[in-house]
């Protein structure tokens, strides 16, 4: 795997991680009164790794 490649992967798992079930965006806002709000960035951030990362 290039360099390159490699660093775009790393970058992609950087933010995926927030986004992960229990992770930590997840957790702040499902206990602050969130949770509807965060279902749908989530969502969005789903679609947009599927165009950068092919997940």
């Amino acid at each position: 795997m290039k360099t390159r490649q490699l660093h775009r992967l790393l970058q992609g798992l950087n933010v995926a991680v927030l986004f992960a079930p229990t992770g930590p965006l997840q957790e702040l806002c499902m206990s602050s009164g969130w949770a509807e709000t965060y279902l749908k960035v989530a969502g969005k951030f789903d679609e947009v790794e599927r165009l950068l990362w092919g997940r």
